[in-house]
């Protein structure tokens, strides 16, 4: 059965199939232009699943490597302060063996008590130590300032100190709370914080007795629980900086293996959504030679009319 093909079903067919090389010609472009084969969902369903799920991965990994970065910042900065003063309480130790010396004069043992006095106001300014807008040795209560030096008087910055305050929180994990933490890897988390309590509470009782000790000429106590005590707690010093450094390795490491997961996330995603250049050039080239021959094709077949045979 012949059907009548009339002038608008040859239009209306050439347009169509100038729409459709149209779309393969904006599709070769798209790619082009992005480097990637997916721009949505349609491009490639089964794909796109894949393609989203590297995605999320490669955010997530973003994410790790940002955690990771800030604790090892906080670590590093922790790092620094307890080195400080470290090499404060090595002079604070030359001091207490200097002033057990019995054949010091008084006013030679109180210039020692007035530069351990110096000493003890310097390791609260390291105690009290802020990382950004936060202080580092403060527990969970990060924008409070966790120590507080009481002096003998109060209207005198630079007079003797007597006693101090911890305002910071404690390690309490039978309360839920044992640190700060980050999560560095799925599922992996790391405490990046250290009390200052923990830290500084046992420096601080045995220098303000070491000074006190020194004002009043007890030899006994200096050469004796002072310099045992003094040494109890630069031990733990020197143990908290090993418990630092060790975070610290522990945080490189695992920054060396999200990079590398990374790179390897992004070649997958690359293999799933990435273009062949050579060959999109090339088809969109035929395309364009394709759409230039229907363009030339459709203006002969349409351009003749009834009219231009009534002469």
């Amino acid at each position: 059965m012949a059907f009548r093909v009339t002038n608008q079903m040859m239009s209306q067919r050439m347009l169509e199939n100038l729409w459709a090389s149209m779309r393969r010609l904006d599709k070769w472009n798209q790619q082009l232009s992005t480097g990637r084969r997916i721009s949505l969902p349609s491009d490639d369903p089964a794909d796109t699943e894949t393609a989203m799920r590297l995605r999320t991965l490669l955010r997530e990994g973003e994410q790790y490597m940002r955690n990771v970065d800030d604790a090892l910042a906080w670590l590093e900065a922790t790092d620094a302060a307890l080195n400080h003063a470290t090499q404060v309480l090595q002079r604070a130790r030359e001091l207490i063996i200097y002033g057990g010396n019995g054949t010091l004069t008084d006013e030679a043992r109180q210039a020692l008590a007035t530069e351990m006095n110096q000493l003890i106001h310097d390791l609260f300014a390291v105690a009290n130590t802020k990382h950004g807008q936060r202080y580092l040795f403060a527990g969970e209560n990060t924008l409070i300032r966790p120590f507080e030096v009481i002096l003998r008087d109060q209207t005198d910055p630079s007079s003797p100190v007597v006693g101090f305050q911890y305002h910071g929180t404690r390690y309490e994990p039978a309360d839920g709370f044992d640190g700060l933490e980050l999560e560095i890897e799925a599922g992996n988390t790391l405490r990046y914080n250290i009390f200052g309590n923990d830290v500084f509470e046992p420096i601080f009782d045995v220098l303000i007795a070491v000074r006190e000790h020194l004002e009043n000429g007890n030899l006994n106590d200096l050469t004796g629980d002072d310099l045992r005590n003094f040494d109890e707690a630069m031990d733990n010093l020197l143990r908290w900086r090993a418990e630092v450094g060790a975070r610290v390795n522990r945080l490189e490491l695992v920054r060396e293996r999200l990079s590398q997961n990374q790179v390897n996330l992004e070649k997958l995603s690359a293999e799933v959504e990435g273009i062949d250049i050579a060959e999109v050039i090339m088809r969109l080239k035929m395309e364009e030679n394709v759409y230039r021959a229907a363009l030339g094709a459709g203006a002969r077949i349409i351009q003749p009319t009834l009219l231009d045979f009534l002469t």
